[in-house]
């Protein structure tokens, strides 16, 4: 039991002999000591790690909220130990968008010379880069 949490019933003179089962079985767990993070936390096989929460957008996403998301993912997963899966239905569909808006970009622009180099590649940062000097951001080359 919390040390507290014995204080007030002793200060309220409330009889320890009224807790209940349940009641005693909450307050010794709330005094259990946690000796590492991800004890409470369920291992998933299947991608090898801690299942520890969800992202959800809260709006309507367009290309611009997806690749800002890829973008941060990318820098969370170079600096901390973590891995991220995203849905390989997402995954797909943005795919697709990308090869449609390539195509329509292509047809659009006819007798213009394309510049694949001068594009956002998004280089994915590693650990290497991230903790030196050297991190460049992904932007296209002048």
């Amino acid at each position: 039991m919390p040390a507290d949490t014995f204080d007030e019933c002793l200060k309220q003179r409330y009889p320890l002999v009224n807790l209940k089962g349940r009641e005693l079985s909450e307050l010794l767990a709330r005094t259990k000591p946690i000796e590492r993070l991800d004890s409470p936390l369920a291992y998933d096989k299947k991608s090898g790690g801690y299942l520890f929460g969800r992202v959800l957008f809260t709006k309507r996403i367009d290309d611009v909220d997806w690749r800002a998301m890829e973008k941060a993912f990318a820098e969370i997963e170079a600096r901390l130990p973590i891995k991220i899966h995203v849905l390989p239905e997402m995954l797909k569909v943005v795919e697709q968008r990308r090869l449609k808006h390539y195509e329509a970009t292509k047809q659009h622009h006819k007798g213009i010379e394309l510049k694949p180099d001068l594009w956002d590649w998004a280089k994915r940062p590693t650990r290497s880069t991230t903790r030196s000097s050297e991190l460049r951001l992904c932007r296209p080359r002048v």
